[in-house]
């Protein structure tokens, strides 16, 4: 005997919300929250209940796991900027998420949001997959994964301070943690490796001394457009290495 076609419309029609059941709990896992449901009905819309708990443009973003914050006192932080969350863009999994509460650890090298599904959970932060961050930002500062496997420079989060035809320079911000003799509180300190990216190679920026040998048939002329422009170029001279890497980029065939 046939089955009757109603019965079998109720059949798929349950079946299909098994299958959203089952994806949810499955992002609840990835992601540690907790939903309810109590308001889930197998005879109404299954997928406007599945949209209504998730958020179409949210779903991406809980793709990741669980991220204790831990601070060691209230005066030094291991973050980018701020202890605070800051609201910045991330493109992750290809899709851009604009308003993000984020979080940057410079100390362990990794990205954190605000749980951005639920209320309850606001500060319950989810650390996002490396691989999947094509780039965040941070008060107008772009940060990009690279993991280029080149020795120069080890796989992880750096700040593109400039992008042209031939030559890029990029930042990697980190902290380092030490005992204060003082206070006998923890200490972070920042410091920043600079790097310059020229055809398809990264060679760390220790000072003017490196423009020199890359750019070696220029000695003579970037010594002199350094001291007209009065440039300052050292470690921490962000602007200076951006406007020589500028005027190299005519030095580059």
């Amino acid at each position: 005997m046939a089955a009757c076609p109603l019965f079998q419309k109720a059949s798929i029609r349950r079946l299909n919300a098994l299958v959203l059941i089952v994806i949810f709990y499955g992002l609840c896992h990835t992601s540690l929250a907790q939903y309810s449901t109590i308001s889930l009905n197998l005879d109404q819309d299954v997928n406007q209940w599945f949209d209504h708990q998730i958020g179409k443009e949210n779903a991406g973003l809980i793709h990741g796991h669980y991220q204790v914050i831990t601070r060691a006192n209230y005066i030094y932080h291991p973050f980018y900027g701020s202890d605070r969350w800051v609201t910045g863009q991330v493109r992750y999994r290809n899709r851009l998420y604009e308003n993000v509460a984020l979080m940057y650890n410079i100390l362990e090298d990794y990205l954190i949001i605000q749980h951005p599904t639920n209320l309850i959970l606001i500060n319950q932060p989810i650390r996002l997959e490396e691989n999947w961050v094509d780039y965040f930002t941070i008060a107008k500062h772009v940060f990009k994964y690279i993991d280029t496997g080149h020795p120069s420079i080890t796989p992880g989060y750096y700040e593109e301070l400039y992008k042209g035809k031939a030559l890029s320079v990029i930042v990697k911000r980190e902290k380092t943690g030490s005992i204060n003799s003082s206070n006998k509180l923890m200490k972070y300190t920042q410091r920043n490796k600079h790097f310059i990216e020229l055809g398809k190679n990264y060679y760390r920026i220790r000072g003017m001394s490196t423009y020199f040998k890359l750019f070696k048939p220029h000695k003579k002329e970037l010594k002199a457009y350094i001291k007209a422009k009065g440039l300052i170029i050292g470690k921490d001279r962000d602007m200076g290495l951006v406007q020589l890497t500028k005027y190299c980029e005519r030095m580059v065939p």
